[in-house]
């Protein structure tokens, strides 16, 4: 039962906010992890953070910074970086 649990597709709802607009997505993912890269593939296919989603998304692909659980809430994690000097400010909620 754990093995198929762990491999269940959710629905995240990742809320990006960045040089001053905020960007909302979903993807259909097995983890936390796992929609970050199926947001970052997102962001190179539709643009949707103009001229910096393909810079945003090689940095959620590379692996370096994690999603990080927010304290005092249950499935809902933050993902940051900076590009071009400007904070990239990602929380990704297990919305499904």
């Amino acid at each position: 039962m754990g093995l198929c649990r762990s491999m269940a597709q959710h629905r995240y709802t990742l809320i990006c906010d960045f040089n001053g607009g905020t960007y909302l997505s979903q993807v259909e993912a097995t983890d936390e992890k796992e929609a970050l890269r199926s947001w970052s593939d997102l962001l190179q296919r539709t643009q949707s953070v103009g001229a910096a989603s393909e810079i945003i998304a090689k940095h959620a692909i590379s692996g370096g910074d994690r999603p990080a659980p927010i304290d005092g809430l249950a499935d809902v994690w933050c993902w940051t970086a900076m590009i071009h000097g400007g904070l990239v400010l990602t929380h990704i909620v297990q919305s499904a």
